[in-house]
Order: structure tokens, then C-alpha cells, then sequence
């Protein structure tokens, strides 16, 4: 009964055996709130998919892996053989590199976002 009460606001309240009364609403029970509740009072962080574990345990070794291709781009650009022998392979280089940047950091916003999340 207790729960019924609570949920449907001015009820008759059994505040006196024999003298049922209308019980009045608290001002935050009876106003709307801008609110909404959570369905199931879920509260928190929710959890991950499957698909979401997954990827989070791939993370680690593919921003690695790009942090070690990074690595050798720039000791390629560093080299100066690169610019004397084949100035051509030099833009193609250039731009692996920017992709290769982009993407370790678009890993580790997703890395952080999945942590978040557990």
C-alpha cells in the first residue's frame, strides 16, 4: 500500500484509524520537474556492449602499432638520403603521416571515452 501511495500523489492517507483523510502532496511530489526518472531506477554508468569490450581490448595494440609506424615515418623524414635519392616518395610519406597522427588520436579519444564508460 505504502507504494501505491507514493506513487499516485493525494491518496487517502489512514492517518487515524476510522477517519481516513486526503493526504496532500509535498510541493516536489505534486509539481512536475523538468526531470525525467531513469527507467528501472538505472543509475551510473551503463555497461558495455560486446561490441564495445571487444574493441576496447583492441585498442592498446593498434595505438601502438601506430605509434610505432609514426615512429618510422618520422625517422624516414629525419633521413636525408630520403630527399637525395627519392624526393618523390616525400609528400606520399608526409601524408601517411598526417593520417597516421589522426588516427592515434581519434584511438585514444575512443579509448578514453570506452574507460569512461566501465
Amino acid at each position: 500500500f505504502s507504494d501505491w501511495l507514493e506513487q499516485h500523489g493525494p491518496a487517502i492517507d489512514q492517518g487515524e484509524p476510522g477517519a481516513p483523510r486526503i493526504r496532500q502532496a509535498s510541493g516536489s511530489e505534486g509539481q512536475a520537474s523538468g526531470k525525467a526518472k531513469s527507467p528501472a531506477g538505472k543509475e551510473g554508468p551503463r555497461k558495455l556492449s560486446y561490441k564495445e569490450k571487444r574493441e576496447l581490448e583492441e585498442l592498446p595494440p593498434r595505438i601502438e602499432a601506430l605509434e610505432l609506424e609514426l615512429e618510422e615515418l618520422q625517422k624516414q623524414l629525419a633521413d636525408p638520403a630520403l630527399y637525395r635519392d627519392s624526393p618523390e616518395a616525400v609528400p606520399a610519406i608526409r601524408e601517411r603521416l598526417g593520417e597516421a597522427e589522426s588516427q592515434l588520436r581519434e584511438a585514444y579519444e575512443r579509448w578514453e571515452g570506452l574507460e569512461a564508460l566501465v
